[in-house]
């Protein structure tokens, strides 16, 4: 249920921007946006990969049980998929990926002390604007002109599917090192793992149609992702892909 609202939610909010958007001149909707944006003296991002042969496997299982108590400026999220180890072989990499509302003199101490496993340095950093978060969040060069941020037809398009799973208790080292194997062995796609906690800890799960509120320590994203079109090639994914389980 709670899907179908936030898709429904979603739609919405979409089918109502766009039509408010082609009322707006690009330039000043980028003019707005920019000025409306809150105001922070710096926002730091940074995104440090860790394979298996890099310890990803416990500094994941660290970050379940710390993150959704990290200052309420700072959102470490990770980003699981397919990589390649030291000899080139096939190996999980977990991105640990960032966004900070202040100065990295700020933010070193502070993982220092939350998350000292991660090992992040000040030459980590990268200082940008607010607004270019909203890119860097994409996985893009935040360095790119904000008109970006109006053109719907720059970002590869194709077909998906994703579902998500709500987690209450920390997975262990050994039940994640059966979601790798499943990742290695089959037609896996990208994990999305965002921490809770914060505010969504202090609203309650009665009070808007979002039940996953305290008590959960993050959720996981599933994500399979193809190019070709057509019914045959729908199905060949949704059957191989992990989503499948």
């Amino acid at each position: 249920m709670a899907d179908l609202l936030t898709y429904a939610i979603v739609s919405l909010f979409f089918s109502v921007s766009s039509a408010v958007f082609d009322l707006i001149p690009e330039h000043n909707f980028v003019t707005c946006v920019a000025n409306q944006s809150p105001q922070y003296s710096a926002t730091i991002v940074f995104n440090i990969p860790r394979t298996l042969e890099q310890n990803a496997t416990k500094l994941i299982h660290r970050w379940q049980q710390i993150a959704h108590k990290f200052h309420e400026d700072l959102f470490i999220r990770i980003i699981i998929f397919l990589g390649k180890d030291s000899k080139r072989g096939k190996t999980i990499q977990a991105n640990f990926n960032s966004l900070f509302l202040g100065t990295s003199d700020q933010l070193v101490p502070l993982m220092a002390k939350s998350f000292p496993e991660l090992g992040l340095k000040p030459e980590d950093c990268k200082e940008i604007s607010w607004i270019q978060s909203t890119i860097y969040s994409n996985g893009e060069n935040p360095g790119q002109p904000l008109e970006v941020l109006l053109d719907r037809n720059h970002v590869q398009k194709g077909f998906f599917r994703g579902k998500s799973d709500f987690v209450t208790e920390p997975i262990s080292e050994t039940n994640l090192e059966a979601i790798w194997k499943v990742m290695q062995e089959g037609e896996a796609g990208v994990m999305f793992w965002d921490p809770y906690g914060g505010k969504m800890s202090e609203i309650s799960e009665s009070s808007i149609p979002f039940p996953h509120r305290a008590g959960v320590l993050h959720n996981i994203q599933y994500f399979s992702k193809w190019q070709e079109g057509g019914y045959l090639a729908e199905q060949r994914h949704l059957k191989c892909s992990w989503l499948h389980l």
